[in-house]
């Protein structure tokens, strides 16, 4: 009985201790997976905000200017005149006019809005002069750290005077005009020719005006040929005076011969054309106001026109695809008979390099000689001095936000790859306190979990490895960004 009672006694504690360890073995199991859970969650999270930090570091960096709103407006005008204001929204890159974008054309009087306009691409408006000034300013609305917005203020004042002259009589050597290179004076008379408009047109009708004077100074009344220009002929008046259309080659030679009894009289001119392709080839006016063509090599039938007298802004608009050009009285209504005027044709942009001619010419008088002074010095633009453009100060405004967002990344990254490096310490930490727990056991069993549990806390074979392999790898990758974003100087 008592060797039974001893048996079973010890059947019992065997038992009771097999349980014990395999429940050690489970618990410990169990406590690995949890272990590994929280491990694999935490590289997930790292892994997140990596790819957090490196989507907001590429959405900074591709961030720019993507639309430029430009604006110009006539400097000035006398209060209850017209001011003539171009506004247009144009890709940043490319200098296009951009029709995707809807930008707002805002007329301010002081504080007070007075009326807005939609602009999509390109906008010409003509705006009455309040007696305080006018406030102008082209904005749209977008997401970002820019706000586009074009700005400028025109005073109450005189209207403009001319600007950007071109050609004339004599053009600076490089600019398009007539230069003499060759001449003969069996007679002793002068010839000087000069286009309307100011330079010579290639292959289109120029208006040109000759004029022919003795040793004296007067006008000589006589006959001219031409050559290079087509067979034409035309008269001078008793001013010595005339106006030919001529067909202009390009960088061509031509030849205006003058009946002299004494021989031959001519001079030979250089041409140096401008290729604009827009020409007022016909001008008259008559009691029902004015009336010119314009001929376009484009055929566009974009070419808009305004007209002036005495530098104030009395009709603009655009010529009708037939090149008519008729403006009738209404038109002029106000414009004394005899002031100076000028009519303007243009393309697109109205800027210097734009393409562009133009007519001189006073109200209700038809004086050549007069013509002949003014297009002698060249005829410069009139209106839309003024310029502004929300380009630069979206540009300063996106390169400060980018400062702070680099900056925002680089303390990011660094807040990560520290709090990587602490943890990870205090793993190896952990890891290492069980490691010498479990080398105290002697249980063959509890040794062998206690190997696996060494082999996760050194992270040397399974899934432990590629963790560990893992997190050694976000740690490094951190490091590496922030070194590239320190390189750069962001």
């Amino acid at each position: 009985m008592s060797r039974q009672a001893n048996a079973s006694n010890d059947e019992k504690g065997l038992t009771t201790a097999e349980d014990a360890s395999i429940q050690a073995i489970v618990r410990r199991m169990q406590q690995r997976r949890r272990d590994q859970r929280a491990f694999a969650g935490f590289l997930v999270l790292m892994t997140l905000v990596m790819s957090i930090a490196y989507g907001y570091f590429r959405h900074i960096d591709l961030t720019s200017v993507a639309v430029d709103l430009r604006l110009a407006a006539d400097a000035a005008a006398p209060a209850g005149q017209k001011i003539l204001v171009y506004a247009e929204v144009v890709d940043a890159q490319t200098g296009q006019p951009n029709d995707a974008v809807t930008a707002q054309l805002e007329f301010w009087d002081g504080d007070t809005l007075v009326q807005q306009w939609p602009v999509h691409g390109a906008r010409y408006e003509a705006i009455l002069m309040p007696k305080a000034g006018a406030e102008l300013r082209l904005t749209r609305e977008m997401e970002g750290p820019a706000q586009s917005e074009a700005r400028l203020r025109v005073a109450a004042g005189p209207a403009a005077s001319w600007r950007d002259t071109r050609g004339g009589m004599y053009a600076p050597v490089g600019e398009p005009g007539l230069r003499p290179v060759r001449s003969e004076r069996a007679c002793g008379w002068t010839i000087d020719a000069v286009p309307y408009g100011g330079v010579p047109v290639a292959n289109l009708p120029t208006p040109t005006l000759i004029h022919v004077r003795d040793a004296q100074g007067n006008g000589v009344e006589t006959t001219l040929r031409f050559e290079g220009g087509g067979s034409v002929r035309a008269r001078t008046d008793a001013e010595g005076f005339a106006e030919v259309p001529v067909l202009f080659n390009e960088l061509g030679y031509w030849v205006i011969h003058a009946d002299c009894a004494a021989g031959d009289q001519y001079v030979g001119f250089e041409v140096q054309p401008v290729f604009d392709g827009l020409m007022i080839t016909h001008f008259e006016q008559s009691d029902g106001g004015v009336r010119a063509e314009v001929a376009d090599v484009a055929q566009r039938s974009d070419a808009r026109y305004d007209l002036r007298c005495e530098g104030v802004l009395y009709a603009h608009g655009l010529v009708s695809s037939d090149g008519a050009l008729p403006l009738s009285k209404e038109h002029l209504a106000g414009v004394p008979t005899g002031a100076a005027c000028l009519l303007q044709v243009y393309r697109g942009r109205f800027s210097k390099s734009a393409s562009r001619t133009a007519r001189v010419f006073r109200l209700g008088e038809s004086a050549l000689a007069w013509d002949w002074a003014r297009q002698s010095a060249g005829v410069g633009r009139q209106g839309l001095e003024l310029h502004a453009r929300s380009m630069d100060r979206d540009a300063e405004a996106i390169a400060a936000w980018k400062r702070s967002g680099y900056r925002n990344v680089r303390v990011g990254i660094a807040t990560a790859l520290a709090l990587s490096l602490l943890l990870w310490f205090a793993f190896v930490m952990w890891g290492s306190r069980r490691r010498r727990a479990r080398m105290d056991v002697r249980d063959d069993m509890e040794m062998e979990d206690s190997h696996a549990t060494v082999s996760y806390a050194t992270g040397s074979t399974g899934v432990q490895s590629l963790l560990w392999s893992g997190w050694i790898a976000m740690i490094v990758a951190y490091g590496g960004l922030y070194v590239v974003l320190m390189l750069m100087g962001l």
